[in-house]
C-alpha cells in the first residue's frame, strides 16, 4: 500500500514510529522533514488517547503471589539511643 493509499491516522501513525526510530528530538524530526512542530504534537497526543489495539478486548488477571514476610501488628523503631515500640 503506498502513502495515497493510507488513510490520514495510518499515515501519521507511521510518521509517528519514523521518528521514534530516528533518535531525534520532536523539534529537530520536524524540521527535517518539514512538519509543523504544532501538527506533529497534535497527532502523537491522539495517538497517545487512542486505546491500544493488543488491550482491546482484554480483561486484567490477577495472581496470588505468596507472602514470605511475616506480619507483625507491633511497630519497633530504632534509632539509637532511643527505641520506640508501638502496639
Amino acid at each position: 500500500m503506498n502513502e495515497t493509499n493510507l488513510t490520514k491516522e495510518d499515515f501519521w501513525m507511521k510518521r509517528i514510529q519514523d521518528f521514534q526510530k530516528s533518535g531525534l528530538s520532536r523539534k529537530e524530526w520536524c524540521q527535517e522533514n518539514q512538519v509543523p512542530l504544532s501538527t506533529f504534537s497534535y497527532w502523537i497526543r491522539k495517538q497517545m488517547q487512542k486505546p491500544s489495539e493488543l488491550a482491546q478486548g482484554m480483561e486484567p488477571v490477577f495472581a496470588r503471589l505468596p507472602s514470605e514476610l511475616e506480619v507483625s501488628s507491633q511497630l519497633l523503631s530504632e534509632y539509637p539511643p532511643i527505641t520506640v515500640h508501638l502496639p
